[in-house]
């Protein structure tokens, strides 16, 4: 079981994972798993890939909470080829079925190492 809850700010009990830790959670699993394909496909030898992501919710213009952006940084390390390594990583925020599927404006951060 994964314990889930409203976060205190939007009058829940807080103490399990929010509907946004998943949100965040499943962009974060897609970009993974689609760089994993792509790097595959692409022979991109590389040693590590971290991901960090942070979403900000806020309230729209009637006062409805919503999405209003979604930041990804990606760490790849140990990538022998930079030039590759960074097409693959923007492939990979073209390419992710979830981040195609969310209306949420979104920026990334790439990072090699």
């Amino acid at each position: 079981p994964v314990p889930a809850a409203i976060p205190p700010e939007f009058g829940g009990p807080g103490g399990g994972y929010s509907p946004e830790d998943f949100y965040a959670l499943a962009v974060l699993n897609c970009f993974a798993a689609t760089f994993k394909v792509i790097a595959e496909k692409s022979k991109l030898d590389y040693r590590g890939l971290e991901l960090a992501g942070e979403l900000t919710v806020d309230r729209d213009e009637k006062g409805s909470p919503w999405m209003s952006h979604f930041s990804l940084r990606a760490k790849l390390s140990g990538a022998v080829d930079p030039e590759r390594a960074q097409r693959v990583l923007e492939k990979a925020s073209q390419s992710c079925i979830v981040l195609n599927s969310i209306r949420t404006p979104k920026t990334f951060a790439f990072e090699l190492a």
